[in-house]
């Protein structure tokens, strides 16, 4: 901002000089002063005591008024004068504490001890990003809240955590949302606009140590937005899709989980039923774990629901069962059920991978280029950036010519081949069970 509007001016008609600055800025642009309230996230009955001094101009008013009137710091300079004069007073906003919004996590992690490590050797550092993939029911979440516990001690500004909901039934979690809540949280106002409120929450972010947990992302444009602009903020990121486009040119760091090893998952089973029940049944504990696709999420919730009968068999128990997913499910919440769980991720997929994650299931849970064309009738090319879809998304990987699917997510799309009755794949494959 330059000519007369910067200058230091004398107090008058009941104005502060942080006041007269703003009135002379409005005017130069014919701008009204609601409008510059509203942009700003103030009401106009707010904005009107700051510039006339009955009310001190706190740090969050003067980062949001900068973003709009790009004064090079006057407007900074003129609000500390103009609070010399303004009577201390109870209405005056207080300081406020950093936020700390991590969710509870487990006292313990099975199996991922490499991981752990992996993640400590990368921070905390200036500018960290790091994304935590993989497929669902892996753990990712878990994971991520334990190693932010391990790093808040280094975020003096606190730690905010926001949930993307990128596989919600309702759809993602809005961007501008998200910053509406970000902003918020540290206290700041919060403009209308979307982009008002991405420059306010990086100038909030640029010379401060923050840690920022964004859960469950479902694409690099939902994340970019929400970025802190400053080196000394730290960002963990959790998706079940490989957001390539984002570690390009950023220094993103990147660590994907996949599903236990088997005698991790048996540890796990162990510590939530016990050694002697484990012991007393070792082929049907390691049934049990295959059943789960050694997914930590599948075997916390079979343990959970094992655990309720303690003095049955767990042979008898499985023999009760109907499938899996009775195994699997223990309340109709979706962080409680594999079954909404794996159809809530199923509907957020375009048809084609639709179609071919039942397929894949269907045949066997593995497959070629080749067969899949067959089945499919499909183009080859367009076969290919299917499985690459897939890959992305962490329903399959890939072992030179065979794409192979985790036996718990094959078991899901073989049971939606079976029982949809709305899908031509039944003459394709007759009547496959799941």
């Amino acid at each position: 901002m330059t000519g007369p509007c910067t200058q230091q001016e004398p107090h008058h008609g009941g104005l502060t000089e942080f006041g007269s600055l703003v009135v002379r800025w409005c005017a130069d642009r014919t701008r009204k002063q609601a409008d510059l309230a509203a942009a700003a996230g103030l009401s106009p009955s707010y904005l009107s005591k700051l510039i006339r001094g009955r009310r001190e101009v706190t740090d969050p008013v003067i980062t949001a008024l900068e973003q709009i009137m790009h004064t090079g710091g006057a407007l900074a300079d003129a609000a500390a004068r103009s609070n010399d004069d303004v009577p201390a007073r109870p209405l005056q906003m207080r300081r406020r504490s950093a936020p700390a919004q991590l969710p509870a996590t487990v006292a313990t992690l099975h199996g991922r001890d490499h991981e752990l490590a992996s993640l400590a050797s990368w921070g905390p550092a200036p500018g960290l990003r790091l994304i935590i993939d993989g497929p669902l029911g892996t753990g990712k979440t878990t994971l991520a809240v334990y190693h932010a516990r391990r790093l808040t001690p280094a975020y003096r500004a606190g730690t905010l955590f926001a949930d993307l909901r990128g596989h919600h039934p309702h759809g993602p979690a809005d961007p501008g949302d998200v910053l509406a809540e970000l902003l918020n949280s540290l206290g700041l106002p919060v403009p209308k606009s979307f982009s008002d409120r991405v420059q306010a929450w990086r100038s909030a972010t640029w010379s401060t140590r923050l840690l920022l947990v964004l859960d469950d992302a479902r694409s690099t444009e939902q994340i970019t937005p929400l970025l802190p602009a400053g080196q000394g903020c730290a960002v963990l990121i959790t998706s079940r899709y490989r957001l390539s486009t984002l570690l390009v040119g950023t220094g993103t760091q990147t660590l994907t989980l996949t599903p236990l090893r088997r005698t991790h998952s048996l540890a796990l089973l162990t510590t939530r039923l016990g050694t002697t029940r484990i012991n007393a049944e070792p082929d049907i504990a390691n049934h049990i774990a295959s059943l789960c696709g050694d997914l930590p999420q599948a075997l916390a919730l079979a343990a959970e629901r094992l655990s309720t009968h303690p003095d049955v068999p767990l042979e008898k128990l499985l023999s009760e069962y109907e499938d899996r997913w009775e195994l699997t499910e223990i309340t109709d919440q979706a962080s409680g059920s594999m079954r909404i769980a794996l159809d809530a991720f199923y509907n957020t997929l375009p048809p084609d991978h639709q179609r071919a994650w039942r397929l894949i299931g269907g045949i066997g849970r593995r497959t070629t280029t080749e067969q899949l064309t067959a089945l499919t009738g499909w183009a080859p090319c367009h076969t290919r950036s299917v499985l690459e879809g897939l890959i992305l998304a962490h329903l399959i990987t890939r072992h030179n010519n065979l794409y192979e699917m985790n036996n718990l997510l094959a078991s899901w799309g073989a049971h939606t081949l079976a029982h949809d009755r709305h899908l031509d794949d039944h003459h394709t494959l007759g009547s496959t069970k799941p």
